[in-house]
């Protein structure tokens, strides 16, 4: 199992994943990589694995942007229409930049935003394409942005001011 920026499993494992999926639509997430039994859900571009038990989706259906979403190596529909994406972010960002000269508030953020995904459309057309990765492999980007208690903690913790050794040997104001 390979790991330079991409989730990949075993592609032995989904030989027949595109009939199961033609059947029912309904995919059990494990097997998609997702944690725990969650069931996957079909996307534009792949499949989601978040566990909706849990919450609702926090990236309100960004799905190039979620480290849940996962594709599979293959389906050349979900190909073409990432492709397709990819044209209409590209149209974006140019407006976006655009909007940026004119100075329009906000345009700063959506260019940042429509840059990064521009590049994850980018790293997963190149990763579906690849003859380095088999077919039926699933393809998960991995999402820095995500969200997690932990990431809020350190955030939190890391801007604290630290106690040192020297405000500890000193004696309490009375």
């Amino acid at each position: 199992m390979a790991r330079t920026g991409y989730f990949a499993v075993n592609s032995a494992k989904f030989s027949g994943i595109f009939n199961l999926l033609r059947g029912c639509g309904k995919l059990i997430g494990a097997s998609l990589g997702a944690i725990g039994d969650v069931m996957a859900h079909v996307t534009e571009f792949g499949f989601c694995v978040h566990d909706y038990s849990m919450l609702p989706c926090q990236k309100h259906r960004d799905c190039l942007n979620c480290g849940e979403q996962v594709c599979v190596k293959g389906d050349e529909e979900k190909l073409a229409r990432l492709k397709l994406q990819r044209d209409v972010i590209f149209l974006q960002l140019s407006q976006a930049e655009q909007a940026l000269e004119e100075g329009y508030y906000g345009a700063d953020r959506w260019t940042v935003h429509q840059q990064k995904t521009l590049e994850r459309a980018d790293q997963l057309i190149s990763l579906l394409q690849s003859d380095d990765v088999e077919n039926g492999a699933v393809v998960r980007l991995n999402s820095d942005q995500d969200f997690s208690r932990l990431k809020r903690e350190l955030s939190a913790t890391s801007s604290q001011p630290k106690i040192t050794e020297r405000a500890r040997s000193k004696p309490a104001a009375q």
